[in-house]
């Protein structure tokens, strides 16, 4: 199945119910390849993968997230968008990660999509209390 990019960004859509069936080996290697070679600040490449399968695993994973509640411990896996902050040195570059892990999180869907494969991006940002005094602060 070969696609020109703008087809498979156009075609792309968030699924969320899922067949009962195992994902093969090759297609989770190709959408974490894609993810892989997605732009990061300054070449940091501080964005990990944690590919999650089992029920008990995904039921936990779902239960402390901020998105994906009802449905996403329903998908065949799970694949977390990690981050490692401690990469980003200066207090203005935490925002950096975050968008590493979406471009990389991007690749990945759009990879899944060409594999015939269905996405849904959930978020799951820890609250931090500075963002609450900033905002207040500005109030």
């Amino acid at each position: 199945m070969s696609h020109d990019i703008l087809e498979v960004i156009k075609s792309r859509r968030s699924i969320r119910n899922w067949l009962k069936k195992d994902i093969p080996k090759e297609k989770i290697r190709n959408v974490i390849e894609a993810a892989r070679w997605a732009p990061s600040s300054c070449n940091r490449q501080s964005v990990k993968f944690l590919i999650v399968s089992e029920q008990k695993e995904k039921d936990l994973i779902i239960d402390v997230s901020t998105g994906g509640k009802g449905f996403a411990n329903l998908a065949p896996i799970l694949i977390v968008v990690l981050s490692d902050l401690s990469i980003y040195n200066l207090p203005y570059e935490r925002n950096l990660a975050y968008i590493d892990a979406a471009l990389a999180a991007q690749n990945l869907m759009l990879q899944a999509h060409e594999e015939g494969l269905g996405t849904c991006y959930l978020n799951w940002a820890l609250p931090n209390p500075e963002d609450d005094k900033i905002l207040f602060d500005k109030l």
